[in-house]
This record gives structure tokens, C-alpha cells and sequence, in this order.
């Protein structure tokens, strides 16, 4: 019997091009949702699995950085190292995070691991991995803002495909990962599919939704057709999606004496975004430091 060999190259949607603002709606609409089921079960079928390579999930993580170079000279680079410190901060608040559908949210670790090989590396690492009270594992997938106000990085339906093949990914390793939860943290973990939140600052969301006249014509109403994937997914995947901002920004960070470990002074409040409302963030949702 022939194994099939993962390869990102094999999926069109999941694995697929950068997304633009021009004629972001469109391209949101045209998204072909049976292939995109197909694209999900097939994954969890080849996935990578490190547990098959004597490797584990969980890693020492202490909360430091590599480097303490904070200033970078390209916009990318900008916005990945404040997304790397972010993540960071956040869970070395150890704080207890709410959530609008399943209970509560303990972050575990940052930067979850998922490829295998050294040929996986475009598989990527989670952001940030969580679990809730139910013991339902949440993938989180972060997105910041860059420093140049005119430019807004990847949209949300974005975010939305990549947070998707980390579920897949993780469910094909669950039993793995449930094992490792359960011994690293004295957890319990459910076999339900895991749930997705896109995180990121208030600023970020601002930026995609208050377009400038020209550029809403050019992109159209796209938050309009990413609710309307979100709800596809959920249907046919079975793969719960939520939205939240945070109230925070790169000025929050603080690094310490010997600028490698990020922090934030206190726990930031969080917002269900709300994309079809005229009101963009609903209440604010409090969490709660561990004691």
C-alpha cells in the first residue's frame, strides 16, 4: 500500500497564494467550500505527526526571546517580531480568558510546533494553543498591526485558512496531544474538534474594516462574504470560529532589565468582534489572573 507523503504543494486552498485587498470580497465569495472540506479531511489523513518521530508538542518554554533586537527595517519582519512578543506576554500573564461559546480559556503554550520533518517547515507553528474549561483544545491564531499606518498585512480570511490547517494538523495528532496535556498539565482533554480564534489587536480589525472610500470599492464588502465562509465552515467542517480583539499595542510591551523576556503590565480587555454590526467590538470580556 502506497502512504501518501505531505506535501503543502498538494492544497490549493489551505496551502495557497498571499490574499490582497482587491477584490478581497470577490475572492472570498468564489471560495470553492466542498473543496475546501476535501482540503481539511485529506490533511488530517497525511498531516505530519512528530509523536511518529519520537518528538513532542510541548516544549521548555520559558518566555524569553532569542534576541533582543526589537526594531526591524522591513515591514514583515516588524510585524512578526511584535506577533512573536505578543503571543509571548500573553501567556506569561497566566491568565484565565474568557470565551463567548465554550466556558473559559487557559493558554498553554506559544508557538506549538506541528511539522515533523524539516520539509514540513511551511507548515508553521501555532501561535498559541489553549484550552477550555470544557477541555476543548483552541487553536489562536495572531495577528498584529505593522508599524506604517497605511499598510494593514494580511486580512482576516487569511488568518481564517491558516488557523484551519493548524486544526486539521491538530487533530490528527489529538491523541498525542491530549497525552502530552494530560502529563505536562495535569488536564483533561476532550476528543471534540478544536476551536479557532483570530486574536489581534483593536487596531488591526480598525484597519481592515475602516477602508478608505477608493480602497472599500476596490476590496467590496468583504466582511459580508468572510462571515458567510466563517459559517460555511463551521457546517461543514464542524470547526468553531470566533473573533476577538484586544486592547493593546506594541507600547504596552515591556522587555525588562535584560530585554528578552516580554511582558505586559496588566491583563488587556477583550472584544468579540462583530463584522455585521455597526458597532464593531461588542462588550468588553474580562480576563482574570490566575492566583
Amino acid at each position: 500500500m502506497t502512504v501518501e507523503v505531505f506535501s503543502p504543494d498538494r492544497f490549493k486552498l489551505l496551502f495557497g497564494s498571499a490574499w490582497s485587498t482587491t477584490d478581497l470580497a470577490e475572492k472570498t465569495e468564489s471560495i470553492n467550500r466542498r473543496l475546501l472540506q476535501n482540503e481539511y479531511e485529506w490533511l488530517k489523513k497525511i498531516a505530519p505527526q512528530r509523536s511518529a518521530r519520537g518528538k513532542s508538542y510541548f516544549s521548555d518554554h520559558d518566555g524569553s526571546i532569542s534576541t533582543n533586537r526589537r526594531i526591524e527595517n522591513s515591514p514583515k519582519a516588524d510585524r512578526k517580531r511584535f506577533e512573536e512578543h505578543l503571543c509571548i506576554a500573553l501567556w506569561h500573564l497566566a491568565a484565565i480568558w474568557p470565551n463567548s461559546s465554550d466556558g473559559t480559556i487557559q493558554l498553554l503554550d506559544y508557538q506549538f510546533p506541528l511539522q515533523s520533518t524539516r520539509h514540513d517547515r511551511q507548515v508553521g507553528n501555532i501561535d498559541l494553543l489553549g484550552l477550555t474549561q470544557t477541555g476543548r483544545i483552541v487553536v489562536v491564531e495572531v495577528k498584529v498591526p505593522i508599524r506604517d499606518e497605511k499598510k494593514r498585512g494580511e486580512p482576516p480570511v487569511a488568518a481564517l485558512f491558516q488557523g484551519l490547517r493548524y486544526s486539521a494538523i491538530v487533530q490528527a495528532n489529538l491523541a498525542a496531544i491530549t497525552g502530552e496535556i494530560r502529563r505536562r498539565f495535569n488536564l483533561q482533554v476532550t476528543e471534540s474538534q478544536p476551536a479557532l480564534h483570530i486574536l489581534a489587536p483593536k487596531d488591526w480589525w480598525k484597519r481592515w474594516t475602516a477602508l478608505a472610500s477608493s480602497t472599500r470599492r476596490k476590496a467590496g464588502n468583504w466582511e459580508r462574504e468572510f462571515i458567510r465562509l466563517v459559517n460555511d465552515v463551521e457546517k461543514l467542517i464542524g470547526i468553531r470560529v470566533e473573533c476577538f480583539a484586544l486592547e493593546v499595542d506594541e507600547c504596552d510591551l515591556d522587555f525588562g532589565i535584560d530585554s528578552r523576556r516580554p511582558r505586559l503590565q496588566k491583563v488587556p480587555r477583550m472584544f468579540p468582534v462583530l463584522l455585521d454590526k455597526a458597532q464593531l467590538f461588542g462588550p468588553a470580556l474580562i480576563p482574570v489572573e490566575r492566583g
